[in-house]
């Protein structure tokens, strides 16, 4: 359990990849582990979620309110369109805390309103995998494996070859090595 949770992420742009990644570690850990299924265990294997369409908080009992929307318009941003960049979005700082907090203090209000209610339901989980996809995309990995695709200047689409223009402008030729480029970039000095 411990290993499955403290050591263990994983990322792809496909949520369906993402779960059966954690299929397959569960059984895994089962092997190993009889008791495995009887525990709840967090696995740190996301699919990617994108930003596009989703709206600020808009509770007037919120504390630090315009903080918190200026948090989640950035959060926005940088998510928008995320399906077709995936792990390879260079992200900026985020008060990822502030965003948390907010949402903890509206999952513990009455809200009474139906359209803030929908809001709660609907737009709040995918806001919380969005920060948990900031936090996994910018923490540092002792070991990162990845199966890059092999993908020439000529294949890439033109939202993403502007992206790769703009942020990877060595490797923008293939996204096989922009992979490497991310690879070195989110693994510790000392990591491999």
């Amino acid at each position: 359990q411990l290993i499955v949770e403290n050591n263990l992420y994983g990322m792809d742009i496909d949520k369906r990849a993402a779960q059966l990644a954690s299929f397959a570690i569960a059984m895994k850990a089962r092997s190993y582990d009889r008791r495995f299924f009887n525990r709840e265990v967090t696995f740190n294997l996301i699919g990617f979620e994108e930003s596009n369409g989703l709206a600020l908080f808009h509770n007037t009992s919120l504390p630090y309110e315009d903080a918190v929307n200026a948090a989640l318009e950035n959060l926005y941003t940088q998510f928008l369109d995320a399906k077709i960049y995936g792990s390879i979005l260079r992200l900026e700082f985020i008060d990822v805390e502030l965003i948390e907090d907010a949402i903890k203090f509206l999952k513990n209000s009455i809200i009474e309103d139906i359209i803030a209610q929908g809001y709660l339901n609907f737009e709040v989980p995918i806001i919380e995998e969005l920060v948990e996809q900031h936090k996994l995309l910018t923490m540092k990995y002792d070991v990162v494996v990845t199966n890059p695709p092999y993908m020439g200047g000529k294949n890439i689409g033109t939202t993403l070859s502007k992206y790769l223009k703009k942020d990877y402008f060595d490797t923008k030729s293939d996204l096989f090595a922009v992979f490497m480029d991310v690879c070195t970039s989110i693994t510790q000095i000392i990591g491999y």
